[in-house]
Formats: C-alpha cells, sequence, structure tokens
C-alpha cells in the first residue's frame, strides 16, 4: 500500500474530481446535465438578485407605466424564482447520486479488496488502522456538519466551482469601474481567507484527537453496559472507576472542542474587521463616483452589490478549497488502499491453468515480521495427481503454507508456480476459483444449505430480486458494477444435490421440510435450523467439491470428528479427488496414511519426507509421534468396535 504522501502525489485533487466525474456515468449520463445547470444556476441567482433593486430604481428614474413596470418585476421573481426551483431539483439530484456512488462503487470497492486482500492486511495491527482511516474518508459527515467523503467530493467541488465563477464574474465588473476598488477588493479578501483557512486548518490537525477521544467514550460507554461483564463491575466495584472515566473522557473532549470554537472565533473577529474596513472604503469610492456623476444611482445599487458579494465568493473559494483538500487526501488513500491505477496501461494477467500439472515453490522467503522468517528459502514441487500430507507440531507453518499457496500472502522472497506459471501475475478472482480449501475453523452462513455449498444464488432468486428494485436508481449502478459477475452466481441444484451424498450429508437434509433450501442457523430466520459440528464439517466438504477446482486443500476441517471418523471422511474424500492435486493438514497421523507422501515440518522447514511406511521405518520425528498418538487411537478403535 502507498504511504500517505505518495498516495496524495499520485492522486491529487484535480485527479479526484476528474475522477469522481467519470464515475458519474455508472448512475446515468442525465446527471452531467443536473451537475451543469447546478453550478450555472447557482452563479447567475445571486447575480440575478443584485440587479433587480437597480432595475427597480431605473424604471422609476426613467417614469416608466406602473403597470408595465409591475409586470417586468414579476417576471423578473418568477424567473428567479424558476431557477431557484431548478437549482434545488439538480442539486438534490447531484447529492442522492453522490450517496448512491458511495454505495454502490466506494464502499463495495473497499470491501472487496477487504476480502479479496493478502490476510497481512487484515491481520496487521498498522494495516487496520489504515483501514479505519480509509472507511473513515467514506463518511458523508465529519461530525462538525460540514460534509465529507464523497458526498463531500462532489458537493465542495460545486461549491469551489461556483465560487470561481462568481469571483471572476464579479471581479471582472468591479475591475471596469476602477482597478483601485478591484485592488482593495482583493486584498482585502486574501486577509479575510488566510484567517479563515487557519482556523479551518486547525480544526482539521486537532479534530482527530477529539474523535479518538470519542471512541474511547463509546468503547467505556459501551463496557459499562456490557451484561457479559456486569457480574466483575459489581463485583469488583468498579462503578466509581467507570464513571470517573467517562467524566475525565468528556471533559477532554469539551476542552478540544472549545479550542477547536476559539480559534474560529479569532478568524470570525478578523474576517469582521476587514469587512468593515473594506465596505468603509468601497462604500465611500461608490459615494464619490456617484456625487461626481460617474454613474447613476441604479448602478450604484449594483456595485454596491457586486462590492457585498465579491469577498463572500473569495471567501467561500478558501473555504470549499480547504475543505475539499482535506477529503481529497482522504479519497487519495481510499484510492490507493483498493489500488486504483491511473494509467490503463496495466499488464494483462496471465491465464489460470484448467488442469493442474506441477506446483512448485521456489526458494520461497515468508514471514509476519520481517525479522522474523517462518519460512527461509523454502522449495518444493508437488505432482500431478498427488495427494500430499502436510504435519507436524502446533506451530510448524502447515496452515501457513497453504495459504501462501492460496495467494492469501505476499512473499518475502521467490515465488509459488502452477504449472511454471507464477501465481502472482494471475488475475486473483480466476486463481481463488482454481482451489478448494477447507481451514480447520469453518463458518456456517445465515443461509440456505444450497447457498452454502454453492456461495451463489439461483436464477429465480435474481429474477425476483430484479423486479422488486426495477427502475430505481441505486439498482441501475449496482447492476451496472455486477454485470459481468451475474451468470457466475447461479447454482446448480442437482449438483448440489449430489455433493450432499457424496459426503453422506443428504439423509439429513432430505429430512428437513425445505431440504436444500433449508435456512441454517436463526440469525436471519427464527425457524433455521443448527447442524452438528461434525455435520457442518461435512457441508463444507460438500462446498469443495461443489467448486471442482484442480487444486484442494484440507486443513484439519474434520476436528468436530472422532479420530475414526476423520479417517474414513478422508479415505471417501481421497477417493473423490483422483487426477487433481491434493493437500491433506492433520494432527492425526493415522488420518494421512494413505497420501502419496507425507512431509513432516519443523520451524517451517521440511525435516523428513516419504510414504507412511518409509517414514515409520526411517524412526525419526514422524514414528515418534506416530507411536505416541497409536496408544490414544487404540483405544478409540475398541470404544469404535464396541459401539460404544
Amino acid at each position: 500500500m502507498l504511504n500517505r504522501e505518495t498516495a496524495r502525489k499520485q492522486y491529487s485533487l484535480p485527479n479526484n474530481m476528474m475522477h469522481g466525474l467519470r464515475e458519474m456515468k455508472t448512475v446515468g449520463i442525465r446527471y452531467y446535465a443536473y451537475l451543469f445547470c447546478d453550478i450555472i444556476t447557482q452563479i447567475v441567482i445571486p447575480f440575478l438578485l443584485v440587479l433587480i433593486p437597480a432595475e427597480v430604481v431605473r424604471m422609476f428614474q426613467e417614469k416608466r407605466n406602473l403597470q408595465d413596470s409591475l409586470i417586468m418585476i414579476a417576471l423578473w421573481i418568477f424567473g428567479i424564482l424558476i431557477m431557484n426551483l431548478i437549482r434545488t431539483f439538480t442539486h438534490q439530484k447531484i447529492e442522492n447520486m453522490a450517496a448512491i456512488l458511495t454505495d454502490t462503487q466506494y464502499w463495495r470497492k473497499l470491501n472487496r479488496e477487504m476480502l479479496s486482500c493478502d490476510l497481512l492486511k487484515v491481520e496487521s495491527s498498522q494495516e487496520r488502522d489504515m483501514l479505519n482511516e480509509v472507511m473513515n474518508a467514506l463518511y458523508g459527515s465529519d461530525g462538525m456538519g460540514n460534509y465529507s467523503g464523497v458526498i463531500g467530493l462532489y458537493l465542495y467541488s460545486i461549491a469551489l466551482l461556483v465560487n470561481i465563477g462568481g469571483f471572476l464574474l464579479y471581479g471582472a465588473i468591479a475591475g471596469s469601474l476602477h482597478p483601485m476598488l478591484l485592488a482593495v477588493l482583493f486584498i482585502t479578501s486574501i486577509i479575510n481567507c488566510f484567517a479563515q483557512a487557519r482556523a479551518i486548518n486547525y480544526e482539521f490537525m486537532n479534530m482527530k484527537a477529539f474523535w479518538e477521544n470519542s471512541d474511547r467514550f463509546w468503547y467505556i460507554k459501551n463496557e459499562s453496559i456490557n451484561t457479559e461483564k456486569a457480574k466483575d463491575i459489581r463485583m469488583y466495584h468498579l462503578i466509581r472507576w467507570f464513571q470517573k472515566a467517562l467524566h475525565h473522557n468528556t471533559e477532554e473532549a469539551s476542552s478540544i472542542y472549545d479550542d477547536v470554537m476559539q480559534h474560529h472565533f479569532y478568524a470570525d473577529s478578523i474576517v469582521r474587521f476587514t469587512s468593515i474596513l473594506r465596505d468603509g472604503f468601497a462604500y465611500l469610492f461608490l459615494i464619490m463616483q456617484l456625487a461626481d456623476g460617474v454613474m447613476d444611482v441604479s448602478m450604484f445599487i449594483i456595485y454596491i452589490g457586486i462590492v457585498a458579494g465579491f469577498g463572500n465568493w473569495i471567501t467561500k473559494i478558501v473555504e470549499s478549497y480547504t475543505y475539499l483538500k482535506k477529503i481529497s487526501y482522504g479519497i487519495s488513500m481510499y484510492r490507493s488502499y483498493v489500488k486504483e491505477e491511473i494509467s490503463d496501461t496495466d499488464t494483462k494477467p496471465q491465464p489460470v491453468p484448467q488442469d493442474c500439472h506441477k506446483i512448485t515453490f521456489s526458494d520461497v522467503s515468508f514471514g509476519y515480521e520481517p525479522e522474523h522468517l517462518i519460512f527461509d528459502h523454502f522449495s518444493l514441487q508437488i505432482h500431478a495427481g498427488e495427494k500430499l500430507a502436510l504435519v507436524g507440531v502446533n506451530g510448524a507453518g502447515k496452515t501457513t503454507l497453504t495459504k501462501m499457496l492460496c495467494g492469501l500472502y505476499p512473499l518475502k522472497h521467490g515465488q509459488i508456480s502452477v504449472n511454471d506459471i507464477d501465481i502472482t501475475t494471475m488475475d486473483k478472482d480466476a486463481y481463488f476459483r482454481a482451489i478448494s480449501i477447507l481451514f480447520q475453523d469453518v463458518h456456517v452462513l445465515p443461509f440456505s444449505i444450497a447457498k452454502n455449498v454453492s456461495c451463489a444464488w439461483n436464477d429465480e432468486e435474481q429474477q425476483r430480486l430484479k423486479e422488486m428494485y426495477q427502475g430505481q436508481e441505486i439498482c441501475h449502478a449496482f447492476d451496472q458494477v455486477d454485470r459481468s459477475e451475474i451468470h457466475m452466481n447461479e447454482y446448480d441444484e442437482e449438483k448440489i444435490i449430489r455433493c450432499l451424498k457424496q459426503v453422506n450429508l443428504w439423509e439429513k437434509v432430505s429430512q428437513l421440510s425445505n431440504g436444500i433450501h433449508t435456512v441454517l442457523t436463526q440469525i436471519l430466520d427464527h425457524e433455521g435450523v443448527n447442524l452438528s459440528g461434525g455435520q457442518i464439517q461435512r457441508l463444507m466438504l460438500a462446498r469443495a467439491l461443489y467448486k471442482e477446482a484442480p487444486i484442494l486443500i484440507l486443513d484439519e476441517p474434520t476436528s468436530a470428528l472422532d479420530p475414526i471418523a476423520e479417517s474414513e471422511l478422508y479415505q471417501e474424500y481421497a477417493k473423490l479427488c483422483e487426477n487433481k492435486i491434493s493437500i491433506f493438514i492433520s494432527h492425526r497421523l493415522s488420518s494421512t496414511r494413505f497420501c502419496d507422501r507425507i512431509l513432516f515440518l519443523e520451524n517451517g522447514k521440511i525435516v523428513e519426507q516419504g510414504t507412511h511406511d518409509e517414514l515409520m521405518a526411517f524412526h525419526g520425528h514422524y514414528a515418534k509421534m506416530y507411536q505416541i498418538q497409536a496408544h490414544y487411537y487404540q483405544k478409540e478403535v475398541e470404544k469404535h468396535e464396541a459401539g460404544i
């Protein structure tokens, strides 16, 4: 991941604004028209409001017909009213669009990155802090009444363009009267902008401490009412501690907030003082011009409005730019986190082989910490159709090895290749589809059995959802994002049933009232059912079979089964793995006797390898561990044979 400074340079404010502009087409081309109308009306309406009083004065000076004058004024007001309605409509459309894009583009890309990134991003505390920073960058409000996130990017970008347009228009009119007037307006506005910018930047720097304080506040508050902690709080007299901690936290938050507000007060005081000087000089100058006959009363009124509006435009330029710059920093971190590239010249990924003939670990080094390597120049080759077992004590690196093969960890050195193709050059999603892996910690999703096995939806459900949200803008935006993947998310019921039969779970499922459509757990459906530990692990085996991947990995998924049942299940599964590379991990050495090759790992190194018989004859680490477990296995066999 890029560091902050690199991210901000690569994804600059103009680049982020252009990126936001390109993203608008996801929701619809018409939003470009809304954007144009919103900007134009926000510039024109204030200028028309300046012209109306001058036009009224001119009518009376020229002694026009009263009826005609009233009609003209009514038309002016009606026109401004129509433009205001257009501005309100288009501005609301843009804000809604920004909210839609936040969900359909930005949050979904972030979620996809979180779900597909290497595990170090998930497991590292520093990476989690970075993730929290990125997530905070997408929220629509900063807690101080200001927009932030994607909504803020669009609205403050519009505000910046509107204020620049108004500044140029008013500046041109003021300069046409006299350069001195323009100079005074510009200098005083710069002073005001500098004061406001200082206050806003001070707020940005100190509000981080405020939000850290807020996190502590909610942690303490939630822990104080946590029912699981209620006994300890009462028995160890922690009530006063919580009260004191909350009181101290509130005082600290109030101190930070008051300090920020005080700096805003100083800035506002400077703005008011310079505004008085600016208006005093400008009004005196305009009065002198009026007295000398250089301008009439109607023009005097117009220039009064220009003077009042000029300072407002340039003040808002600094305000919108300052907030936009802060928002852009967050968007830059987001875009670097999800690996968005500026150019489209990325190297085309290598195709993932349909059949796996060889897996090679070449001089691989990896460690969770740079100074502590688990694997140091590790090499291994696994052949087509081979059943490989990884055994060893806890912490030997068995699970880490399979996670590296899955591409879940970035290597410090070396490479892992499939059919001599480096897996890092392959399309990540396509490579994931080429591996079926069952980890030792399996989790059931609160959906139907069919969805748990297939990890997909059926065509009927997709069509029903599409009809339910027909015509909604957010549904259109989601469809634009997911259209290329819909065909991959449909499941085959016959295939699901076949897989359940292969793992001896169909008899149980067929007895349920809804069969494979039965919802698991009561998290989303109070009529859902719960499976036993052994049934869940068989369900996960069915999921691995359903995927039909050329590489199969079992990382102790049968820990809830007794040793005999585990051995039987492994033997059954081995029959289903013909012509595929299969990797088995188990602490129970007897369960892996059927494997073609067994690797005994210790501290990230292969200390022994061979068949079960070869390793037993070697009388090394494997044989010693097997003998230690043999007595326990014998007892289990006796119990099994006795039907206990």
